[in-house]
């Protein structure tokens, strides 16, 4: 089930929130412009609001800011922001940092293979641009319009949903949720990872962009055989 997306002419530019009913019947007023949106909790219950963050005539243009470490980049990553990319007049790939993740690829590693596949597969407004910090004050220096992420399943959304929340609280910024492809609901970086570091890495192609795949053999022979990434969680460092 999902919402559909719709603006009223005379709030042209406003952000609408609004509840619309399932199997895309719209609400009186509205004309559907778009697939997505976001879930909201309310009470106990749950409800599927339309959200239209949109510019009025003579403001800026839409810049959205696609957070991630990318390490490496998937083939859902590549979904999200092929299909995100129709939303915005300008959308950014942001490589950023997360200490609780090993590094298999460094910056510069993962923003050449990222502005090859960019190149590629996306229109010339989509970059990819690296970071440090925190992400909010990356997308505020920006001047981002909002954040884009992407949902896999219910276990991503209660915590993308509370970090949707916090960063609205702390900076003003608005998030948008897209649901992943079906076919890259389960994938990971971090599984891809462990996958690629015990086994065949060609088996990982509907996961991965042949590009990133010859990335990831190149880096093994490099490395005698294995890969230089160590997994870190909460148990070990």
């Amino acid at each position: 089930m999902g919402a559909r997306v719709g603006v009223i002419p005379r709030l042209w530019g406003e952000l609408l929130t609004r509840p619309v009913r399932a199997h895309g019947q719209r609400s009186p007023g509205i004309s559907a412009v778009g697939s997505w949106g976001w879930l909201e909790v309310a009470g106990a219950g749950r409800r599927w609001w339309a959200v239209d963050i949109l510019p009025r005539m003579n403001s800026q243009p839409k810049i959205g800011l696609f957070p991630g470490t990318f390490d490496p980049i998937t083939n859902g990553h590549l979904d999200v922001i092929r299909r995100g990319q129709h939303l915005f007049d300008r959308l950014i790939v942001a490589i950023g940092h997360n200490p609780a993740k090993g590094e298999l690829f460094n910056m510069d590693e993962r923003l050449e293979m990222i502005e090859a596949l960019l190149r590629e597969q996306c229109d010339d407004h989509v970059e990819v641009r690296g970071y440090q910090g925190l992400t909010v004050d990356f997308a505020r220096e920006l001047g981002a319009t909002a954040v884009l992420r992407g949902l896999r399943n219910v276990t991503d959304l209660n915590f993308e949903f509370q970090l949707a929340l916090t960063n609205r609280a702390i900076a003003d910024v608005e998030t948008v949720f897209m649901m992943t492809g079906d076919a890259y609901a389960f994938a990971s970086s971090t599984l891809i990872k462990q996958i690629a570091a015990g086994g065949d890495i060609d088996r990982l192609h509907r996961m991965l962009p042949k590009l990133v795949i010859e990335k990831m053999k190149q880096k093994k022979r490099d490395n005698g055989g294995k890969l230089p990434w160590l997994h870190v969680d909460h148990f070990k460092e």
